[in-house]
C-alpha cells in the first residue's frame, strides 16, 4: 500500500530519515509515483483511492555518479549540489536509486546525505550499510507531516557526508544511479488551467475501437487547445483531467497505463500535427487518490494523469491536448469514459464563452478528419463548452535563442558548410573536436540558473548522443576576437536520466556507408551551475561516439532569419579547435572565419538557452544591487526610467 508507513530492513543496511533531527519511519517498498498522493489507499489496495483530488508530489531526480563520501555533516570539503525550485516550495521526502561503493577506512562507515534550506531546516538520509557495494533502492518516501521544510528562496542545497571526518581521504563513491526529492509547489495549474470540471457534461473521448462485442467499442477522441505564454519555454510535469465512466470496472490497475494523451500542434484553429518526437502519446494512468465521486447510478468520476518526461514546450503558440483512456479492453469490457466539461456558471448552462476555440472530435478511426463537437449531434454533443484539464510544470525564460539550424535542399553539400566538427570520440586525445558559441548575461540580471540547453547537432554515431561543456571567456586585451579558455569551466555529461533528443529528420551521406542525422539535444540537468550576471561564457556542444575514425559529428551553424541579413550574428563569432585525424586540424581556438576551410565565413551555431532566475538581490535594504533598479522594485523596466527623471528633475521651474 502506497504511503503506509513500515520500518523497513533492507539487505544492505538500514535507511531512515530525519527532518530536523526527528526519526521518520520508511515507507513500504510500493513504488509511489511523482503523481500519486501520499495519502493511504484502502484496505485491497482497491480502485478507490482515498479521494479529493489531492495535489501530487513531483520527483525531481539528481544524478550522483562521481560523488564522494568525505567527512561528517558540516564538513566544509564536502560535496554539495545546489537545486533551484519556485520560491516557496515544498520539499516532502526522497528516493534514491542509487549504488554506492568504499575504498577507504574504516571498513563500510555509515553515510547519506541532508536536504536543507537557507534557514537550515533539514531533511536527513542515513545509511548503515554492512557491505560493499551498498544499494540505495528507496521508493518515494514521504515525511511524516510537520517534517517537511519550505524553500522560502527556492534554494535547496544536498550535502553528501559519511560517519569518519578525515577530508584528506574520502572512504566511498556513489559509483551511479540517482537521488530524488519529492516536492510540491503551490498546487497551481502553473502552466494552463482550463477550468475544473464543472459537473454539467462530458464528452466521449476513449480508445475502445477493437473491443468486443462490437456493441460495446467506443471510438471516439476528443481535443481542446490551450495557449502558453511568451518568451518563455515550458517544462511541462505532467496532465490532468477529470473523466465521468459509466460502466465502470470493479477495479482498475494503477501500475498500468489506462490509456494515452496527445498533444498536437495548432493548425488555424484546430488539432493540427502530432507534435514531433511524441507522436506515441504519453501513458495516461489513475492515480492512487483518482477517485473523486461516486455518482446515483453508478458511474463514477476519476481524476487521470499523464507524466511527462523532458517535454519542453514554446510559449507563444496555441496547441491542442488530447485525453484517450481505453477503459478495459478485453472483451465483455463496457465501461465508457467521458471527458467532463468546464466553464459553467452553475452546472447547468453551458458557459458565455470558452477559452480559445471549441472541443473537436473525430469519430470511428484516428485517421478521420477532426469536427466541432456538435456536427454529429448523435455522437456527442456538449454545446459551446470548454474541456476540464490542467498542465503543470515549469517556465523558464529564454536569454538566447539562435534555434534556427542551417538545412539544405537538393545535392548534400559538404559537412563544413552545415557546421564545425565537434565530437568527443571514446575519451582519444587525438579524437576530439569542439566547437562553442558565447552567450553574455547581462550586468543588471541576478544570477540566472540554466533550465534548458538546446543544441543542434549532426552526428552519424550510433547510438546518437551528445555532451555539452561550459568555458569562461579568455581575457586578451592584444586579440582581434574575445574566446573561450582553452580549459572548461563546467562539464555536463549527457546520459539518458539528463539529456533527451528529437530526431529532427535531415540527414546527409557520411563515411564509410554511414549517416549523419540532425538532432535537436536538449540538457536539462547543470548540478547546480550559475550563470553570473555580467559574464559571458561558451556554450560548447558535441557528439560522443566509440574510438573509430568514422565516428564524428559537427555543431550546427545558425541560419539566420533573413538571409541578407548581415548584422543578425549574435555576440562574437563561433569558435572551434580540432585534433581530430584527416584534414584540416587546428588545434587553438579559431574564429570560424579563420578556419583552415574552403569559403570559411563568420559564423554562429545553433543553440537556444532558458534559465531560472535568483530572487533580487537589495544591498544594505537601501540601494538594488544592480543600480539601473532605479525604483528598487527588484526588475529593470521602463519604469526605471520615469523614476530616475522624476528625481533627477525634482525641484526644477
Amino acid at each position: 500500500m502506497c504511503g503506509k508507513r513500515l520500518i523497513v530492513v533492507l539487505c544492505a543496511g538500514l535507511a531512515n530519515a530525519a527532518a530536523t533531527g526527528q526519526v521518520v519511519e520508511q515507507a513500504s517498498p510500493v513504488q509511489c509515483r511523482s503523481f500519486d498522493h501520499a495519502g493511504a489507499v484502502p484496505a485491497g489496495g482497491g480502485h478507490e483511492g482515498s479521494g479529493g483530488g489531492a495535489r501530487t508530489f513531483p520527483l525531481r531526480t539528481v544524478d550522483v555518479t562521481g560523488i564522494n563520501s568525505v567527512g561528517v555533516l558540516g564538513n566544509p570539503n564536502n560535496n554539495v549540489v545546489d537545486l533551484l525550485f519556485a520560491p516557496g516550495t515544498k520539499i516532502w521526502g526522497h528516493s534514491a536509486d542509487a549504488m554506492f561503493s568504499f575504498f577507504g577506512g574504516p571498513a563500510n562507515p555509515a553515510m547519506g546525505f541532508r536536504m536543507r534550506n537557507s534557514a537550515g531546516a533539514h531533511i536527513t538520509i542515513n545509511y548503515a550499510p554492512v557491505s560493499s557495494p551498498f544499494a540505495a533502492n528507496d521508493p518515494a518516501t514521504k515525511v511524516l507531516a510537520g517534517n517537511e521544510i519550505t524553500l522560502g528562496d527556492g534554494r535547496l542545497s544536498i550535502e553528501f557526508f559519511e560517519a569518519v571526518d578525515d577530508p584528506a581521504n574520502p572512504d566511498g563513491t556513489w559509483t551511479g544511479g540517482t537521488i530524488g526529492v519529492m516536492f510540491q509547489d503551490s498546487g497551481e495549474c502553473c502552466m494552463w488551467d482550463n477550468g475544473g470540471y464543472d459537473e454539467r457534461t462530458g464528452i466521449p473521448s476513449q480508445d475502445a475501437c477493437m473491443r468486443e462485442p462490437p456493441a460495446n467499442r467506443v471510438c471516439v477522441f476528443a481535443a481542446d487547445d490551450f495557449y502558453l505564454e511568451p518568451p518563455y519555454v515550458h517544462r511541462i510535469d505532467w496532465m490532468e483531467a477529470v473523466f465521468i465512466v459509466e460502466n465502470p470496472a470493479p477495479a482498475y490497475n494503477y501500475d498500468a497505463p489506462i490509456g494515452k494523451v496527445f498533444l498536437y500542434k495548432d493548425c488555424e484553429g484546430q488539432p493540427g500535427m502530432l507534435l514531433p518526437g511524441y507522436e506515441s502519446g504519453f501513458d495516461l494512468f489513475l492515480p492512487r487518490d483518482g477517485l473523486i465521486e461516486m455518482l446515483m447510478d453508478g458511474s463514477k468520476v476519476f481524476r487521470v494523469v499523464a507524466p511527462a518526461t523532458d517535454l519542453f514546450l514554446d510559449g507563444g503558440k496555441a496547441y491542442w491536448v488530447s485525453f484517450v483512456p481505453t477503459g478495459v479492453t478485453a472483451q465483455g469490457g463496457s465501461d465508457r469514459w467521458f471527458w467532463g466539461s468546464a466553464g459553467s456558471p452553475d452546472g447547468v448552462t453551458p458557459p458565455p464563452h470558452v477559452l480559445g476555440s471549441v472541443p473537436r472530435v473525430k469519430q470511428n478511426d484516428p485517421a478521420n478528419p477532426w469536427e466541432i463537437v456538435c456536427i454529429d449531434p448523435a455522437a456527442a454533443c456538449g454545446g459551446c463548452t470548454d474541456l476540464n484539464f490542467c498542465i503543470r510544470g515549469e517556465r523558464c525564460k529564454i536569454i538566447y535563442d539562435a534555434a534556427d539550424f542551417r538545412t539544405f535542399t537538393g545535392a548534400p553539400p559538404p559537412m563544413t558548410s552545415l557546421g564545425a566538427r565537434s565530437i568527443d570520440a571514446d575519451g582519444l586525445p587525438q579524437q576530439q573536436a569542439r566547437a562553442a558559441d558565447d552567450v553574455t548575461i547581462s550586468p543588471c540580471e541576478t544570477d540566472l540558473y540554466p533550465c534548458l540547453i538546446e543544441a543542434y547537432v549532426w552526428t552519424n554515431c550510433i547510438p546518437p548522443r551528445a555532451r555539452l561543456e561550459i568555458y569562461e571567456t579568455q581575457c586578451d586585451p592584444l586579440g582581434d576576437f574575445a574566446r573561450p579558455k582553452d580549459s572548461r569551466l563546467f562539464p555536463l555529461v549527457g546520459t539518458i536520466d539528463d539529456t533527451s533528443r528529437v530526431d529532427l529528420g535531415f540527414s546527409r551521406p557520411g563515411p564509410a556507408g554511414t549517416t549523419f542525422r540532425l538532432y535537436c539535444f536538449r540538457f536539462t540537468e547543470f548540478s547546480g551551475f550559475v550563470f553570473e550576471a555580467g559574464k559571458t561564457y561558451w556554450i560548447s556542444a558535441f557528439a560522443t561516439g566509440g574510438a573509430s575514425t568514422n565516428n564524428d559529428g559537427y555543431f550546427a551553424f545558425r541560419e539566420p532569419r533573413c538571409p541578407d541579413d548581415e548584422c543578425y550574428r549574435t555576440g562574437n563569432p563561433g569558435f572551434a579547435r580540432s585534433a581530430f585525424p584527416g584534414p584540416p586540424t587546428y588545434t587553438n581556438w579559431t574564429s570560424t572565419g579563420l578556419l583552415p576551410i574552403a569559403g570559411a565565413q563568420e559564423e554562429d551555431f545553433a543553440m537556444r538557452i532558458a534559465v531560472r532566475f535568483a530572487p533580487p538581490t537589495l544591498t544594505g535594504g537601501a540601494l538594488a544591487a544592480c543600480i539601473a533598479d532605479f525604483d528598487r522594485s527588484g526588475q529593470v523596466t521602463v519604469a526605471d526610467i520615469f523614476a530616475f527623471l522624476s528625481e533627477w528633475f525634482s525641484g526644477c521651474p
